[in-house]
């Protein structure tokens, strides 16, 4: 067996993977230090949403949990449209949340559920797929806990540089049923 081979598959997906992968370290690292996303630990449910929209995960939201439970001061709530993603989506958040040190105290459900939970200590992910958030409905359990408000700007595409972009001229022609020679 060429263990040799394997290294240089994963060297190069790691590679072709790496332009994406320093974008969301930065964008990570910009919501962890941005002053209008303090205090911690809410710049942490922050950069948590933001990795899930990312993600293309849907229907994110933060709630203020400090007041209510004792288990974390936020929660982070989201949709994923199938298992696969949603797998995705928390592979990706435990990654990030690794790489700026925080430690995952549990990883519930990840491959075997619709709904997986993340425990990053202060905050807690809980990553659905669509239908399992209807049936469990953790918002009711909650419905005074305060929201945080998710930046419309999470949800807006990276901006890149202007294409110069050529106008073309379209022309459309009608025609009348006779004049095809149908009846």
């Amino acid at each position: 067996m060429n263990t040799n081979t394997n290294t240089n598959i994963e060297s190069n997906s790691i590679e072709s993977n790496s332009k994406d992968n320093n974008y969301v370290i930065n964008e990570v690292k910009k919501i962890i230090d941005n002053r209008d996303y303090n205090p911690y630990p809410q710049n942490i449910a922050l950069a948590i949403a933001w990795i899930i929209i990312n993600m293309k995960g849907t229907d994110v939201q933060i709630f203020d949990m400090r007041s209510i439970s004792s288990l974390a001061d936020y929660y982070v709530l989201a949709n994923a449209q199938n298992p696969i993603l949603a797998e995705s989506i928390s592979d990706e958040v435990t990654y990030h949340m690794k790489r700026i040190g925080k430690s995952i105290k549990s990883l519930e459900g990840h491959r075997t559920s619709n709904w997986t939970l993340i425990d990053i200590g202060d905050v807690m992910a809980h990553i659905f797929v669509e239908a399992s958030r209807e049936i469990y409905n953790l918002e009711a359990l909650w419905p005074n806990a305060p929201k945080v408000k998710v930046p419309e700007s999470f949800y807006l595409a990276p901006t890149t540089t202007p294409q110069k972009t050529t106008s073309r001229t379209t022309t459309t022609t009608t025609t009348n049923a006779s004049d095809d020679g149908y009846i």
